[in-house]
């Protein structure tokens, strides 16, 4: 859990991530990925497994904290990226069907759908 001072007590379980939105700390596994890709013609992917190399980006698996984290800019701030309102939007649609599909209340980590 986090404290008021940003601190997580209780076991880490594995490495920490601060979402682009909410700034909220949390287990990465507990989070949605977005990434820059090296080559600019792929610009920024959804990136459920977490795996794909490149600048990567935290939100938290809610559609609120993905809407905040394109309209206040955290998301593109946090890749060193622009976003254009056509991508962003894409890749909030992208993320939001993906959460209908996964179950997050069961605890499955974002890369484990098939």
């Amino acid at each position: 859990m986090e404290e008021a001072s940003g601190a997580i007590s209780g076991p880490i379980l594995g490495p920490i991530r601060r979402c682009a939105a909410c700034r909220r700390r949390r287990p990465k596994a507990e989070l949605l990925r977005f990434v820059r890709r090296n080559d600019p013609a792929e610009g920024v992917v959804f990136d459920p497994g977490q795996r794909h190399p490149g600048r990567g980006g935290y939100c938290c698996p809610d559609p609120a904290c993905l809407d905040r984290a394109l309209r206040r800019g955290g998301l593109a701030r946090t890749l060193r990226a622009v976003l254009s309102e056509v991508e962003g939007t894409g890749l909030v649609q992208e993320a939001v069907e993906y959460l209908r599909q996964a179950d997050f209340t069961a605890g499955q980590r974002p890369g484990d759908m098939t």
